[in-house]
């Protein structure tokens, strides 16, 4: 009984040596356990700490984008509001535009009008002032004819002009009675001599035409009486003195001129005596 005691006394410390082995081999592997469990806590923790700073930055600079976003969109929403009021203007400007596009276009429509009334009052003008022209050219002509024909004549009565002094020389030189008849001829050759020869020399001469629509006068003192463009010659009646023309135009044999106001063409006739202005 005793050994069977002993033995099992032996057996329960042994279990008991055991069993305490064992708890304190859980308790070191526990130990280490959570040893373990504590570092890979802690640098969970440090991991976590620094996922959260990260974590921090990222959501700091996201408000910071955040921000700038709204920013850009406050900007861009400006913009857009500044674009639709220059769109809005420039439809404006656009039918602003077009309206003086129009109006231009009226205008140029109505000028080209105008042009070609103008065009046309122009060449009825032209054809006017060619008919004008020629009628004159044929007054001139006429003019120039008569000139000449007086010329003619005014030879002539120099010629019995000379032919009579002469004639009376010879008589006054025989101291022979001259007939009354005769003598009354050779005063009237000799008058009328007088007044050819007044009226051809440079500085006096007779209107020969008027032109009531023009308001100018044909007379018969041309370059050859010593006329030139700008002599401005004064025109009497009879005794009368009427008022004064300008020459604008000069031919050999006779002028044109213009009236100087106040004198018109109703004032002057043919046959009124010309005079060089002194």
């Amino acid at each position: 009984m005793g050994k069977n005691s002993g033995k099992a006394v032996t057996i329960f410390l042994v279990l008991i040596a055991i069993i305490l082995v064992s708890l304190t081999a859980i308790s070191v592997f526990l130990l280490i356990k959570q040893v373990q469990l504590r570092e890979n806590a802690e640098h969970s923790l440090s991991q976590l700490q620094t996922a959260e700073n990260a974590l921090r930055a990222e959501l700091a600079e996201v408000k910071k984008q955040k921000e700038i976003l709204e920013n850009k969109s406050k900007e861009a929403e400006a913009k857009i509001e500044n674009l639709l009021e220059e769109l809005d203007l420039a439809e404006g400007i656009r039918d602003e535009v077009k309206k003086e596009n129009r109006e231009l276009k009226d205008s140029m429509e109505l000028l080209t009008q105008e042009n070609n009334e103008m065009k046309a009052s122009m060449s009825e003008k032209e054809q006017e002032t060619e008919r004008r022209v020629s009628e004159l050219q044929e007054q001139l002509n006429v003019s120039l004819e008569r000139n000449k024909s007086l010329e003619e004549k005014r030879q002539e009565l120099e010629k019995e002009f000379q032919q009579l002094k002469e004639k009376l020389q010879s008589l006054e030189s025989a101291e022979t009675p001259v007939p009354e008849a005769a003598t009354e001829d050779l005063a009237a050759n000799v008058d009328l001599e007088k007044i050819v020869v007044s009226a051809g020399d440079g500085s006096e001469g007779q209107v020969i035409s008027v032109d009531q629509e023009a308001a100018f006068v044909i007379i018969n003192l041309g370059e050859r009486h010593g006329i030139n463009v700008g002599t401005e010659l004064s025109i009497f009646k009879g005794d009368s003195y009427l008022g004064d023309v300008k020459v604008t135009r000069v031919l050999p044999e006779m002028s044109a001129a213009d009236f100087i106001s106040p004198l018109t063409s109703q004032d002057v006739g043919e046959g009124n005596l010309v005079k060089i202005k002194q």
